[in-house]
């Protein structure tokens, strides 16, 4: 079976994650999410009886889950309603992502495809090519049309402009390294404190301030950030005043 002819980098496929139906996440943890279109959203098609621009059909979708529409379309992810009859277009667990999520063309730029089982004698395959647009639309469905395969092959092109396709940064992929070291550094930090007031306290025998090590740095340090200020905005010049002196 032919499918959308897609080229691209195999760096910028973008890879469906393991169960979900309508996430896909890049090499560098970028991704894609459908999944918040449905939130609230009872068991019927986001997209119900979109009509067709050219013909008389209509067609329903829905992302991220199946939906039952007449006798021929149940549980399926989108669905053809034609003189009176409904054809299953594809169901979720056919899903798959194709394409580039950064591409500007629409040949190239990433589609969710979604195919049917065969129906029918001959067996008749139908195909729902979903073309994702980033945009500042909150969700936007619209139908492009049929396409004919061949005698036992057709495709049906769609186009979902909504917010949803723009990349997003994986926020669930553990700290940053950034976040790493301000970790470490606050750790010892800590580490530096309790064991040096501890050998202050019991082999020097000190007591309140003393007890901190290193007290007279501490005690200096804001007056020497002050001045590490003072010299970063005078253009990095030592002040040679008279006063100064």
């Amino acid at each position: 079976m032919t499918l959308v002819s897609l080229s691209w980098s195999a760096d910028n496929t973008c890879q469906r994650v393991k169960d979900s139906f309508c996430k896909c996440q890049m090499s560098d943890g970028r991704y894609v999410d459908l999944s918040p279109l449905l939130e609230g959203q009872v068991p019927s098609p986001l997209f119900l009886d979109v009509a067709d621009p050219v013909t008389a059909a209509k067609y329903s979708y829905n992302p991220c889950l199946n939906f039952t529409e007449m006798e021929g379309c149940t549980n399926v992810a989108a669905c053809q309603i034609d003189a009176g009859s409904s054809y299953s277009l594809g169901i979720q667990s056919s899903v798959a992502f194709l394409g580039d999520p950064l591409s500007s063309t629409d040949e190239n730029r990433l589609k969710i495809i979604y195919t049917s089982a065969p129906s029918g004698s001959p067996a008749f395959v139908r195909q729902a090519v979903v073309l994702l647009k980033c945009s500042s639309e909150l969700k936007k469905f619209s139908v492009v049309g049929e396409k004919n395969i061949n005698a036992t092959f057709s495709q049906y092109h769609f186009t979902l402009e909504t917010s949803l396709a723009c990349m997003k940064n994986d926020q669930s992929g553990g700290l940053s390294t950034g976040s790493i070291l301000l970790i470490i550094f606050f750790v010892l930090v800590v580490m530096y404190l309790v064991f040096g007031v501890l050998v202050m306290r019991f082999t020097r025998g000190a007591t309140g301030l003393e007890q901190i090590p290193n007290i007279e740095f501490w005690k200096e340090l804001p007056l020497l950030i002050k001045e590490g200020v003072t010299f970063t905005l005078n253009g990095c010049r030592v002040d040679t005043t008279y006063d100064q002196i």
